[in-house]
Order: structure tokens, then sequence, then C-alpha cells
């Protein structure tokens, strides 16, 4: 509901004796054709169970788990990793790094472009979308749990 351009995404099977899950993303973005992915995920540190709060996954690319879909590009590259530190104030700390390649006939230097901007756009959707969970859970006149998003760094 708050990923910019995802169109589709859910969970496939059951969870693997590893720990991992398979995960379904199709991307319907402007100009470009559909793309769809299938990620094999771990939760590496659960923020609710973690000792320190952190928030730690990482997941890579499967892209024979599932049949190809008809009129959309699957995604053969794609990795990545998030981080995520509570901070003093409510405030936390995130740090991710992804690699992907978009398939099909897309410049690099574009390519690039766009990933970074959408890896901004998700961390600014996540952020709306903690504070609407936020208010949602806190009492009428009670304060603000979800700090504001900075810009620490240009991807």
């Amino acid at each position: 509901e708050f990923s910019p351009y995802m169109t589709e995404s859910r969970s496939i099977g059951e969870r693997e004796p590893d720990g991992a899950v398979y995960t379904y993303g199709k991307l319907d973005m402007p100009v470009l054709s559909a793309r769809d992915y299938v990620h094999k995920a771990y939760l590496d540190r659960d923020a609710t169970k973690d000792k320190e709060g952190v928030f730690q996954t990482h997941w890579f690319a499967v892209p024979d788990k599932t049949p190809v879909r008809d009129n959309v590009i699957r995604l053969k590259i794609s990795e990545g990793t998030w981080k995520v530190t509570p901070k003093a104030g409510g405030k936390s700390h995130a740090i991710t790094t992804f690699a992907a390649d978009p398939a099909g006939s897309i410049p690099s230097g574009l390519a690039n472009r766009q990933n970074a901007r959408g890896c901004w756009d998700m961390f600014r959707n996540i952020e709306k979308e903690a504070r609407r969970r936020a208010k949602e859970r806190a009492p009428a006149g009670g304060p603000r749990p979800v700090a504001r998003l900075r810009r620490a760094a240009r991807a």
C-alpha cells in the first residue's frame, strides 16, 4: 500500500527450515514495462526480540522460483540489506544497501538514478506509514512518536 509502484506483494509458501521466506513483488512503473522479482529473504535481527531493538534483514533474487509471467520482465539480479537501529528520542538510524539490474533496455546511468530516487521514496513512504500507524495507536492528544526523516547522504 505504501511502496512506490508496487502493485503486488506476497509471500510464497511456508517459512524455510533456515528461517527464510520467499517473497514475490510486481512493479508497474510509468513508461517502463512491468517488472517482477522473487526474493529469498532472511530476518537477521527482529527488533521485537533483539536486546538492542535492532531490525536487520537481507535478501537475494531467486528468479527461477516461480514461472515468469507474460508481459512482465523478471529481475534476475536483486539483492540487499536493511538495518534499522533505534536512537535516543524515539528516532532511528537506517542503512540500506541494494543492487538491482532492472533488465530490459534501460541505460545503466538512468537505472542507477531511478534506484536511488526509488530508495529515498521508499524511506519517505515508510515514514509516512509509520506515522499513520503510530497515530492510530496513540491516545488522542498524545506525543508524536515518529521523528521526521532526514536525508544523511545521497545514493
